[in-house]
């Protein structure tokens, strides 16, 4: 199951780090599709920046485990 997660999720992460770089570039079709929906140029940016931290954190999520303690004996 771990591989499966491996893979969608690293897939994953490559479309939002190539839609992050998109936007910060701020392409055509994607301010466009922003304008249509009445999303203001300001926020472009922002949400460049929104895009690459779920990137990195889909990474992250790879390598990083977190830790459990076990539970308390009584």
């Amino acid at each position: 199951m771990f591989i499966a997660y491996a893979v969608v999720g690293g897939l994953l992460a490559l479309v939002l780090t190539a839609s992050a770089a998109f936007t910060l570039q701020r392409n055509d079709q994607i301010v466009a599709s922003m304008r249509k929906v009445q999303v203001p140029d300001s926020w472009l940016p922002r949400l460049a920046t929104l895009k690459a931290a779920g990137a990195i954190g889909l990474i992250a999520g790879l390598w990083v485990t977190p830790s459990v303690s076990p539970p308390p004996s009584a």
